[in-house]
């Protein structure tokens, strides 16, 4: 496995070059599903889509009958249309609204946050 760079430009080029080859990143580890009923699924928006990794994990696992709740920061496109993506993924899993914040904004996001997640419904 081999980690994503911290520099801006290489992951840049990198998320690019995946997302031409339809990537499938390999996931480091396991996590057993069956303990969790809500999963917060975090990702940054690269190239309006989710990482490909991303598209590893929900291939990886079967989110039937749980709560997905998305989460992203993005650099100007918002959440690109990845919750519905999620969606077709995982067809049989229950999607509360997400959040996504610009990546100029996330230094002051707090109280969005804590607002947004105090607000799920998760009944």
């Amino acid at each position: 496995m081999t980690p994503y760079p911290t520099n801006h430009s290489t992951l840049v080029s990198l998320a690019s070059e995946e997302q031409s080859n339809n990537a499938r990143p390999a996931i480091q580890g396991r996590v057993n599903m069956d303990d969790y009923d809500v999963i917060f699924v975090g990702y940054p928006i690269w190239w309006s889509d989710m990482p490909m990794i991303m598209y590893t994990f929900f291939e990886q696992y079967d989110l039937s009958g749980k709560i997905v709740i998305p989460f992203s920061t993005h650099g100007g496109s918002s959440f690109a249309g990845t919750p519905a993506t999620i969606q077709r993924l995982e067809p049989n899993a229950r999607m509360l609204d997400g959040l996504t914040i610009s990546r100029n904004n996330i230094q002051d996001a707090r109280q969005q946050i804590v607002d947004w997640v105090n607000g799920l419904a998760l009944n």
